[in-house]
């Protein structure tokens, strides 16, 4: 049964997130929801599973025992999330007010996980380049799988973070708060003045430009989930100015993040903006360190900031929306800027970790600057990398396996050598064996180059569909295997 720690961790918080008594469902018509999360196949409680509202995107966690508790309106329906496993969502009607749900795993090839790469280019990077080469913006692209292999476009260059920080931001709060004994629970003192009007924040809009007290983990929510700016402001006054940050990150090894000015500073000069900036490549590597390297586990506090960016509302046309239909989880911060003096957008960025439904992952920076697209357009660039990267690496997951013809024993192996490239070997009962093939992902699935039995190159493509392997070989001048022969295979 797979468990990935990514989730287990999320627990620790104890529903910090939730201690916001302010965003529950408080309708006359409510209902309370209690409920177990299993794993189909041996009915094992799934702990650490994520339940959401639909309605407004409220993450609950279930407990040791699979337990979950949420209130919710009969109009309303929760989404039910485990790594591992196909998502399921529920409608909510007045009788529920006891459910038990279950969760299939999910199994490379067997549903909606069969998709096509939407180039010919062998490998991701290629893809990238030629992505980006002709687009009218300035954009930093930086991917790290598994902690191992990396790709990058511009992965070097500096970018403006813009709110990004805020998660960088979050990592120093943390460190502050942990070592002057501060809690998610204490309560942090906001002056009316520092609930400036004129800028975005719905901490403001809740409470009004008043003296308040609001608990820690509401303020790190409002800067985190919603990316508040006087929120953001708030946590640089507490712990002590941008300094403190930016010479906190810089302990972490990340000398191309900077950290220089506040939310307020950038108000009123917007090209301070281009001084808080950051490479790609590190701050990919900063989510890989904090997801996949569980940085997170260090204290409660960074529990609560991994679960908030895991329920993140903000920029669902970037990095979320290609994964928005599969059963693949983010964590991420959006950062978003204004028009400069040339009539184009500052900045609109996405970075976060990407949890793939195989158990694999990666880490992932969209950076986009001084475009001369309109948000919708600068959007979907972050988008159509996010699906190029997704794709690319599902692909390449439905495709590696052991296929044969049962009707006479014919085999096909696809697997993947220590360079990354993809071997291919063929043994055709009765006729040949080709076991030197080299393939690449393609818009087809996978094409290949190889020798055939006379000593001459022979090609071919491969098409998976399901647990189907379509093989046809499209160039040959051996006379048994003439252009156009076509072998299918079943996954073994």
């Amino acid at each position: 049964m797979p468990r990935l720690s990514a989730i287990y961790a999320i627990l620790l918080i104890a529903f910090a997130i939730a201690g916001f008594k302010s965003q529950k469902v408080h309708a006359d018509d409510s209902i309370k929801i209690h409920g177990e999360l299993l794993y189909s196949p041996d009915r094992s409680p799934l702990r650490g599973g994520v339940i959401s509202r639909v309605s407004d995107g409220k993450a609950f966690l279930s407990d040791d025992s699979g337990y979950f508790e949420i209130e919710a309106q009969p109009s309303d329906s929760l989404r039910f999330f485990y790594v591992g496993t196909i998502k399921r969502t529920l409608p909510v009607t007045a009788a529920d007010t006891l459910m038990t749900v279950t969760l299939d795993p999910y199994i490379p090839g067997n549903d909606e996980y069969v998709f096509r790469v939407e180039s010919r280019y062998p490998d991701m990077e290629g893809l990238l380049k030629t992505y980006v080469h002709d687009k009218d913006a300035r954009i930093g692209v930086a991917v790290i799988i598994n902690g191992k292999d990396t790709v990058s476009v511009n992965g070097k260059r500096d970018f403006p973070m813009l709110s990004v920080y805020k998660f960088p931001q979050a990592i120093a709060v943390a460190d502050y708060c942990d070592r002057h004994d501060i809690s998610l629970n204490d309560s942090i003192r906001i002056s009316a003045d520092e609930l400036k009007p004129d800028t975005w924040s719905p901490m403001r809009d809740k409470y009004g430009r008043k003296d308040i007290s609001l608990p820690l983990s509401e303020v790190l929510f409002y800067s985190v989930r919603q990316s508040d700016n006087n929120a953001c402001d708030v946590l640089f006054r507490l712990i002590g100015g941008p300094q403190v940050a930016d010479s906190l990150v810089k302990s972490l090894g990340c000398d191309e993040i900077h950290i220089l000015n506040t939310e307020a500073e950038m108000h009123v000069d917007p090209y301070l903006c281009y001084a808080n900036r950051a490479t790609p490549l590190q701050m990919a590597a900063l989510f890989d360190r904090f997801y996949r390297r569980e940085m997170r586990h260090d204290s409660h506090i960074l529990e609560a900031v991994g679960a908030m960016m895991m329920s993140c509302n903000t920029g669902n046309n970037r990095l979320s929306k290609p994964l928005m239909p599969t059963n693949a989880m983010i964590g991420h911060k959006t950062g978003t800027g204004g028009m400069n003096s040339q009539g184009r957008i500052t900045g609109v960025n996405d970075a976060g970790y990407v949890f793939l439904p195989n158990k694999q992952g990666y880490a992932i920076a969209v950076l986009v600057a001084d475009s001369g697209y309109d948000m919708d357009g600068t959007e979907k660039i972050i988008a159509d990398i996010s699906e190029i990267v997704f794709q690319s690496l599902m692909m390449q997951e439905t495709v590696i396996g052991e296929y044969e013809d049962k009707n006479d024993g014919s085999t096909l192996t696809i697997s993947k050598n220590e360079n990354g490239r993809m071997k291919v070997e063929i043994g055709l009962t009765r006729l040949t064996s080709i076991d030197d093939g080299i393939g690449t992902l393609s818009d087809k699935g996978l094409t290949f180059s190889a020798t055939d039995a006379a000593g001459n190159p022979i090609y071919g493509e491969i098409v998976v569909e399901g647990n189907r392997a379509i093989l046809t070989f499209t160039q040959s001048t051996w006379e048994y295997l003439p252009n156009g022969t076509t072998y299918t295979f079943q996954r073994k």
